[in-house]
Parts: structure tokens; sequence; C-alpha cells
């Protein structure tokens, strides 16, 4: 399920928190908003019951009309909540910037009946209203460690609006109450930022993690492990779709070991570098490539016209690599071996391609 992030620059930045965060794991976060029916639920039926006791205490327009926006809004927020997910299920854009607006819409009704409650002069409704804007602005708090700007932007509308009515309260709580108020606005600002802060540290170290067991550390390649799961997905489409041609290129680096033995393992990992950033250069953008071990690499090429369009790519990889190398020691000389598999023509596995191009490669 993917969640359309939305194109407003001011939605956009509600829901972003951390701008080194992969598309994954932005999807992680933005996700989360639509996992909270039951607090929504519950911090709506909270706002009823207070509704419910003014209208009972004081019936009026005004309650009555209070009480039927927060019903309504209730359904709108399920109802977005309920298409988000349906749309995202069938890869269909989510309107996700409504479902925002939404929930900043509702944090500002709730405020609103915070300031009402306050400057009602009922004791009750002071009390029902503060106790209850106090539990739900906690549970925001607690709950939305994902988005951590839309949740500030609901308590500084809550907290804010309830500031207010204190302040035009005729009762003599209100001196504690305006007291209090900004002490546990900042004390529930901490918790979301701090919340945050440890849930992208844990979405970064699971995508250190994830990029660490699918890439070479040394040339940032992707690695054996990663290059056979690409190769699956690559039999497996070719499968399904009978012209999924594609050709598999293994390269062996002559000459690797003596300068290695001879300049060290720093002139080896420099050389390993810099044949990774040539083969990278020399690649069209849509073929993958990596290495397995040691000095070899492999690269998985897409192939319309495999009898010409190998053997040009086998001839620009030996070409590139044939140039010299600049260490720091010496300015030194290596050469190539590219053996080249053709998919499915010569080889209808993982195993029998790779197996054939290191059979394919030269001596």
């Amino acid at each position: 399920m993917v969640f359309s992030e939305p194109r407003s620059p001011f939605f956009r930045w509600i829901v972003s928190s951390a701008q080194n965060l992969s598309a994954e794991n932005r999807q992680i976060l933005l996700a989360n908003l639509f996992t909270r029916t039951a607090s929504i639920v519950f911090a709506s039926i909270c706002e009823i019951s207070v509704c419910a006791t003014a209208y009972y205490l004081h019936p009026s327009l005004l309650y009555a009309t209070w009480t039927g926006a927060v019903v309504a809004l209730l359904f709108v927020r399920l109802a977005l909540i309920w298409l988000c997910r349906h749309r995202s299920a069938q890869n269909l854009p989510t309107p996700t910037a409504a479902f925002l607006f939404a929930s900043i819409l509702w944090s500002a009704l709730f405020g609103l009946g915070a300031l009402i409650c306050n400057i009602s002069a009922d004791a009750t409704l002071f009390l029902l209203g503060n106790v209850c804007a106090v539990g739900v602005v906690g549970g925001l708090a607690g709950r939305n460690a994902a988005t951590p700007r839309l949740v500030m932007l609901q308590i500084g509308f809550i907290l804010g609006l309830l500031g207010l009515g204190a302040a035009l309260s005729p009762g003599s709580g209100k001196l504690v109450l305006l007291f209090q108020a900004p002490f546990c606005a900042a004390g529930f600002l901490t918790v979301v930022l701090r919340s945050n802060r440890d849930t992208v540290a844990l979405l970064l170290a699971r995508e250190s993690s994830q990029r660490l067991a699918h890439h070479d550390s040394l040339t940032g390649l992707p690695n054996r492990a990663r290059i056979n799961e690409l190769l699956l997905e690559r039999t497996a489409a070719g499968a399904a779709q009978r012209d999924g041609l594609f050709a598999v290129l293994l390269i062996d680096l002559d000459g690797f070991k003596a300068i290695n033995d001879s300049l060290g393992h720093a002139a080896g990992d420099q050389i390993l570098q810099e044949a990774a950033v040539r083969l990278r250069e020399v690649m069209p953008a849509s073929d993958d490539v990596g290495r397995l071990a040691g000095d070899e690499f492999v690269v998985i090429s897409e192939a319309p016209e495999p009898s010409r369009d190998v053997r040009l790519l086998a001839d620009s990889i030996v070409k590139t690599l044939a140039r010299p190398f600049s260490l720091s020691e010496a300015l030194v000389h290596i050469g190539a071996s590219v053996g080249v598999v053709l998919y499915p023509e010569h080889a209808s596995t993982v195993r029998c391609t790779r197996s054939s191009a290191a059979a394919r490669a030269p001596t």
C-alpha cells in the first residue's frame, strides 16, 4: 500500500520530519496517519460527551451546533481514512491532503469547544472541557511521532484556544490554568519531538542495515546477495514475458592480484573503487552493476538486440578498464576478461546464468 504524498507545499511540510529518509521510510511514517482509527473515535467520543453535557445543562443552538459539527467531522475523517486505504490498496492516488486538512480542522473545532466551555461561567463545563483537552493532547503527543509538525499544529490550536478561553473566563480557576498551560504544552511538545527523533533514528538504522546487507561496503555497488535477487526478478519477469531478454556480463580484473600483493591492499582498494566508478559511467543507466567478490564484477544488461549490443558493451568495458589507474604510489595498468551469457538463450535459471557467464569468460 502506497499513500500519496501531498502536492501542496504546506501539507508536504506538515508530513515531513526528516529530509534524509528514503521513499520507503517516508511511506512508513505517512501510513501511520491512517492507522489511528480507534484513537480518532475515542477522542471524538470524549469531545461528544462534553458537548452532550453542555447541551443537557444549557440547551441552546450553540451547543447543538457544536455537537453536530463534531459528529459530522468524525464521519468525514473516518470516511477519508477508508478512502485512502481503499485507493492505496488499488495503487491509486490518495486524498492525503484532504485528511490532513480535516485533522487540522478537528483540532481547531476541539479548541473552540474548550474555549466555549471556559467562557460559559459553568464550573462543570470548565472542568470537563479542560480535562478532556489535556487528555486528548496527551494522546496526540504519544501516538503521532511520525508527523510531529502536524501534532504541534494541532496542539497549538487546542491549547491556544483553551488558553484564550481561560483568559476570558469569569471564574477564579483561570489563573492556575493559565500558569500551567505553557508548561503542559512544552512537556507534550517535548514528547512529540523526542518520539519522532527516536522513530527516525530506528528507521535510519534499519535503512543502513538493509543497505549494508545488499551493497558492497567498499564500492557501494550491489553485492552478491542483491545481484541474486535482481537475477531472480529478471528471470521471473522473463518467464512471464516471452521477450524478457537480458544479458549477464561477468568481469574479472586481470593483473589485479599482482598489484594487490606488491603495492598493498590499500592500492588494491583504490583500483576496485575506481573500477566500480568506470563501470557505472560506461554502462547505461538501466543496467545493474555489482561486485560479486574480490576482483569480480557483474553487469546485468537489457539486451533488445543481444548479438550486437552485448559485444559492444563488453568491448567498452575492456577499453575503460585498460586505461591506467593513477594511485598514490604509481601509475598501474590492468586488463579485464568479460564472459557473456544471454537469457534465456544460454541459461534458464539464476545459477545456470552465472555459471555460463563464468565459463565464457576468457582465461
